[in-house]
């Protein structure tokens, strides 16, 4: 009778540990919203010189005296193979949550 008690309130004792509370919840919701919202407003946007592509999903620019890879989706290839190599252009990209430049878009001059 102990070993059933006791298994049964074991049992119970984990199913109740594995719920959350509505705050919890709530709260899980509102910090991945925060941090959408915060990697909307990490884009930058920055004059450039095209120096081709690096790749079918990235492209190397200079600015300055740093090069950059910056990746870029694949609906935006027609308007990069556009670009001359050598060509000034205006750009607006963000950093990923994986250290890396993603095109956000090319502005036409």
């Amino acid at each position: 009778m102990k070993k059933s008690l006791g298994i049964a309130l074991l049992s119970g004792a984990l199913l109740l540990s594995g719920c959350g509370t509505k705050e919890e919840n709530v709260e899980k919701n509102n910090t991945s919203e925060n941090a959408e919202s915060v990697d909307t407003n990490n884009v930058k946007t920055e004059s450039v010189v095209f120096n081709g592509l690096a790749d079918t999903h990235s492209m190397e620019v200079k600015s300055g005296n740093k090069v950059m890879s910056i990746q870029f989706d694949p609906e935006m290839l027609d308007k990069i193979q556009e670009l001359e190599e050598g060509e000034e252009v205006q750009l607006k990209y963000k950093e990923n949550e994986k250290d890396q430049l993603e095109l956000v878009e090319i502005i036409e001059k």
